[in-house]
Order: C-alpha cells, then sequence, then structure tokens
C-alpha cells in the first residue's frame, strides 16, 4: 500500500512513532519523524487539525490529532469497541 493511500495513523505507526489514543484521538510523541509525516499528509490535502501539548504526566511534548485514531474509527463501523493501543501500558498523554 502506498503512503498516500494510508491513514495518518497508519503512517505513524509504521514509522515507529509512540502513540496512544482516547477513543476517536490520536495522540503521537512529537518527534522530527512525527512532524515530518504530519507535514507530508497535510501537504498531500490530509486534514490534521493538529495541536501541541506538554503532557502532564509524563512531561513530554505530544501532538494532539483528534477524529485520527483508525482502529476507533474501523470499529466504529463495525459497531464494535476499538481496543486501546497497550490496554495494560499507562496513558502518557494528559493535557
Amino acid at each position: 500500500m502506498s503512503d498516500i493511500s494510508k491513514s495518518l495513523y497508519e503512517r505513524l505507526v509504521d514509522a515507529g512513532c509512540e502513540t496512544e489514543s482516547w477513543q476517536s484521538d490520536l495522540y503521537v510523541r512529537n518527534t522530527e519523524t512525527a512532524a515530518q509525516i504530519i507535514h507530508t499528509f497535510e501537504t498531500e490535502g490530509g486534514i490534521s487539525n493538529k495541536r501541541n501539548f506538554i503532557s502532564d504526566r509524563d512531561g513530554q511534548n505530544w501532538i494532539e490529532l483528534p477524529f485520527s485514531y483508525k482502529p476507533y474509527w474501523d470499529a466504529k463501523s463495525r459497531e464494535e469497541v476499538a481496543p486501546d493501543i497497550a490496554e495494560d501500558a499507562p496513558f502518557a498523554p494528559r493535557m
């Protein structure tokens, strides 16, 4: 699958970016790689509606990407509950 046909979530995961989610919202640690992927996605016409923030849980810089957690929408289209990225991992981002 070419990158242009992949969702923003798929591109970030494929690149090894650290991600978290809350329902349909995607959070990615703000790195040079993540920023470049988001920039490329936007220049191809994708909408990210991103917002940077510092997590009060880990003190790190994260990017919030509303409505971009693809597994949520995949499950929603099948009327299932989307799994968390890692149910046993502590959730880092918190605004």
